[in-house]
């Protein structure tokens, strides 16, 4: 819609349209999301209908980069709350045990950055 049609909407209109919109970008992120948990799937080589079966190769707390980390920790560090929360939907380990080689946690990480909301999310897993 040009800027122009929106200004000569009514004031209810307006909201309805705006309403609307946002409604179709969450619908939107909902598909992508779902996307991505079915590729994630499909690379751990789920087969279980609720996706609790682990790939021996690829685990969550044990598959690492190059410095140790594991996906929580990287989420952690980037502020990627939204991947945060994937990896602990999936069973990455939130505790203090997985540590990298330095010894810090997914939440030491959350927590020196400042990163509040994935602080708490991982004090709340």
């Amino acid at each position: 819609m040009r800027k122009d049609e929106l200004a000569s909407m009514a004031d209810s209109d307006k909201k309805d349209y705006m309403i609307k919109q946002y409604e179709e970008r969450i619908a939107d992120e909902m598909k992508s999301l779902e996307a991505v948990r079915v590729e994630l799937r499909k690379v751990k080589q789920l087969s279980d209908e609720d996706g609790t079966a682990e790939d021996v190769i690829f685990h969550l707390d044990n598959t690492r980069d190059d410095r140790g980390h594991t996906f929580l920790m990287v989420t952690s560090q980037n502020n990627d709350f939204v991947t945060a929360e994937l990896c602990l939907t999936l069973g990455a380990d939130p505790t203090t045990s997985t540590k990298n080689e330095e010894g810090l946690s997914a939440i030491h990480y959350s927590n020196f950055f400042g990163f509040d909301n994935i602080t708490n999310l991982i004090i709340k897993s």
